[in-house]
């Protein structure tokens, strides 16, 4: 997505320097070295537009930390974080005052004091996949962004890059996460709604936008949406140059990522990255067994009433099938124990023999 013409990741340079070196975010570097040096808090920091954005658990720890610039001179603008967690810690709004390792804790436990008896399993296991695979230096690729917010196409679960070209060009994956079988989906509801408007008939589905949803055949719609549109991929293109730019700038990420990606000072979206990312379904087997995770998201790409076949057209399949990858990969969270990304070890979705 683009706020006039503008990539919407990546921190102005006075803003970089203020947090490298101010009395002020003396407590913003703090959280910082900790996600360094082994990350007990299990925080994910997201690049945004001019902001930055704190994850625990893919949720909120801080939605927003923003800056004011004036005449080369910064200081703190908003903190935000949701009300519903600073409820249960006794407070009614985030301030820079909560900016530090100390702060964190406390708004952790009104997270987790707000989801008492409440697992978000999903959410849980996609910054998990995200911070495991990051820590592995053999993994050949870096997780960049989760919850990437497009303009048009939804929110994707994870952004990862490769570490390394692969035939002379870098590769993009983005993931969606999926938990368990029943987040996989074959109820079609979002499909339904407009089948019942009189809008589309199955099987006459041609555009995107009428499918949009949470479910598979969902995403893959949001999925054909966002692959069609070149200015949507350039921009996310654009989004990883600048979130990795704005990492090694503030030396967030470890020694492993200043290491790599030492091109991307003058690197070419057009001739240094693979023209399309690849699109990766990562399915976590937790309360089932593979297999029956694995057949359900068979049919929820071809079989059931509103999988993937029966909603889009052929020649879009065969379109995806030929031009674009869209792969899957299996596993146990216990055997998987979240860490590296195998993406290269995926298959196809449309391949019926991949599921045996």
């Amino acid at each position: 997505m683009k706020v006039n013409g503008m990539p919407t990741r990546g921190l102005d340079e006075n803003i970089i320097d203020f947090i490298n070196s101010s009395d002020e975010a003396k407590g913003l570097r703090e959280i910082f070295e900790s996600i360094k040096n082994g990350n007990k808090e299990e925080l994910f920091v997201g690049i945004r537009n001019n902001y930055i954005s704190i994850y625990f658990k893919c949720m909120g720890v801080f939605k927003e930390i923003s800056f004011v610039v004036n005449n080369g001179k910064v200081n703190f603008g908003q903190v935000k974080t949701a009300p519903k967690y600073l409820k249960p810690i006794g407070k009614e709004k985030a301030d820079k005052t909560l900016l530090d390792i100390k702060g964190i804790t406390e708004i952790k436990k009104g997270i987790k004091e707000h989801y008492k008896g409440e697992y978000k399993k999903e959410k849980d296991y996609q910054q998990k996949t995200v911070l495991s695979n990051n820590k592995d230096v053999d993994s050949k690729w870096f997780c960049v962004d989760l919850e990437y917010q497009t303009s048009l196409y939804g929110r994707f679960d994870i952004i990862a890059i490769s570490k390394e070209r692969i035939n002379g060009k870098y590769r993009i994956a983005i993931i969606e996460l999926k938990a368990d079988e029943s987040s996989i989906g074959t109820s079609g509801n979002d499909i339904q709604q407009w089948v019942d408007a009189g809008k589309i008939k199955i099987k006459d589905l041609n555009n995107w936008n009428l499918a949009r949803g949470s479910k598979v055949t969902g995403h893959f719609s949001n999925f054909q949406g966002f692959l069609s549109d070149k200015e949507s991929v350039n921009t996310l293109k654009e989004d990883i140059i600048r979130s990795i730019q704005t990492y090694k700038m503030l030396k967030y990420g470890g020694d492993c990522l200043l290491d790599l990606y030492s091109d991307f000072d003058t690197i070419n979206i057009v001739d240094d990255f693979e023209e399309l990312p690849q699109i990766v379904f990562l399915n976590y087997a937790v309360d089932k067994e593979i297999s029956t995770v694995t057949k359900t998201f068979k049919g929820a790409v071809f079989s059931h009433e509103y999988s993937i076949k029966n909603v889009w057209e052929q020649k879009v399949i065969d379109t995806w099938s030929k031009y674009y990858s869209c792969l899957f990969i299996d596993c146990y969270p216990r055997k998987y124990n979240f860490s590296k990304l195998e993406i290269s070890e995926a298959k196809n979705i449309f391949d019926e023999e991949a599921y045996k």
